[in-house]
């Protein structure tokens, strides 16, 4: 991966100001938080993190697979529905469906649903067609390209992950 190969990823860590990572020349797929801060032999259910874009499209390169576009991630992570989220979905009940920050801010570690960082994969409540973790826990790239990009090649994920609050996951 990259992050193996120029030995540089961010990682967080509670109490830093807001939007603060920690640059650490330890951190790749195999130590998502960095070494001293342990591996993943316990999180072999989690996401994986610490991957870059072009590591993805790799990774579907050599397993024959694909990326979803911007609208067919849009379409599954709403299961279908019109509005910012899959129906009976709410940002008062996010915590049923998604692994969010719930602190008030990032200088607290509030990890009231069990999980710091990441959680396993399909440990919250499924979306109505059956899909885990749409919103919260890592984001997920897609392919395609935005007006505002213009010509520059520019990676765009989505559903937002652990660190961000419930008013920032959507679709």
């Amino acid at each position: 991966t990259l992050a193996e190969r120029y030995h540089n990823a961010m990682v967080f860590e509670p109490g830093l100001a807001e939007f603060r990572w920690l640059q650490d020349s330890t951190a790749y797929w195999r130590f998502p938080n960095g070494v001293i801060r342990g591996g993943i032999a316990a999180k072999m259910d989690h996401p994986v993190t610490c991957i870059s874009y072009k590591d993805v499209l790799a990774y579907c390169t050599w397993a024959n697979c694909r990326l979803p576009s911007f609208d067919e991630w849009e379409v599954a992570a709403r299961a279908g529905s019109e509005g910012y989220y899959f129906e009976g979905f709410s940002k008062e009940n996010m915590g049923d469906y998604a692994n969010v920050w719930h602190g008030r801010d990032h200088l607290k570690a509030d990890y009231s649903d069990g999980y710091l960082y990441t959680s396993p994969v399909g440990k919250f409540k499924p979306n109505p067609w059956g899909l885990y973790d749409i919103f919260g826990n890592v984001f997920e790239f897609c392919t395609g390209k935005l007006e505002r990009d213009g010509d520059r090649s520019i990676a765009h994920a989505r559903g937002g992950s652990w660190w961000c609050s419930k008013n920032s996951c959507a679709a």
